[in-house]
């Protein structure tokens, strides 16, 4: 028999993620909760896993070159599975090959930005419809609890110096990454949650991240939000409060992406060169 949305053969095939609040924790063990739902560990998965992961945490930066020779030496490997987890990568949009320059993160542009932002938008709100139809109460108050978390958080590392902040804010991405996971998880369709993911890597870039971290959030912002699905009494009323939840970041992370672009920060990324 197919299992759609919200079908399970048992209550013990839910994850327990998704029926007890998850304390945020450290970014090592939220980058393992957030390794790809697909494919194998084969060599081609572990050097995609180490150079996805460097990007996501900020050490590879955007515009920075990243070395197909220093990471087969360093992770023991040859050449041919690292080309083929860049290939990945790349259809992926993380990285992009430029002649005669090699493989870089790839530097989004304004534009690709709200393309992103588009298809960021047609599966969330797809999430929260799901969410109103399929979500049942222990994983309710499990997404509560991960939105009081993830506001909570945002003001404390609003209160720290550099460099801790900085730290701190790509800690809290993975955070702000779950709270939306879970909003997904409720439909039972890892397809959907993949995608889901994916999207958030590319519109959550670590510079993003970095560069409008002291922007402010409206009071209580995610926790609005799961209020809103919670209480929803109908899919479009859960839609329309997803929309209008995305829709108040584009203009903040578009605005700093052509900041930064206009100033050249970018050239002071973190390089891993040849």
């Amino acid at each position: 028999m197919l299992r759609g949305p919200c079908t399970f053969r048992s209550k013990s095939d839910i994850p327990d993620s998704r029926l007890q609040y998850q304390p945020w924790t450290t970014l090592s063990n939220l980058l393992h909760e957030f390794r790809p739902v697909l494919g194998k560990d084969t060599l081609a998965q572990q050097a995609y896993n180490t150079i996805r992961n460097r990007i996501l945490d900020g050490t590879y930066r955007l515009g920075a070159s990243i070395s197909r020779t220093k990471i087969a030496l360093e992770l023991g490997m040859s050449s041919i599975p690292v080309h083929e987890a860049l290939a990945r990568l790349e259809s992926e949009y993380l990285v992009e090959n430029i002649p005669r320059s090699g493989t870089k993160v790839r530097v989004p542009s304004p534009q690709d930005l709200r393309g992103f932002f588009m298809v960021r938008e047609a599966l969330e709100t797809q999430s929260a419809r799901l969410f109103v139809r399929c979500a049942a109460k222990p994983e309710r108050r499990a997404l509560m609890a991960t939105a009081a978390d993830v506001d909570e958080a945002r003001k404390r590392i609003l209160r720290l110096a550099e460099p801790e902040q900085r730290e701190k804010l790509v800690d809290w991405r993975f955070l702000h990454m779950r709270f939306h996971r879970q909003i997904a998880e409720s439909a039972r369709l890892p397809m959907l949650i993949e995608a889901i993911e994916r999207n958030q890597l590319l519109v959550f870039n670590a510079l993003y991240e970095r560069s409008y971290g002291d922007l402010p959030l409206p009071e209580n912002w995610h926790q609005r939000l799961a209020a809103a699905l919670v209480d929803a009494q109908s899919e479009k009323a859960a839609e329309s409060e997803m929309r209008k939840h995305l829709k108040t970041r584009l203009d903040d992370l578009l605005g700093c992406l052509e900041r930064i672009l206009a100033e050249g920060v970018l050239r002071n990324g973190r390089d891993a060169a040849e």
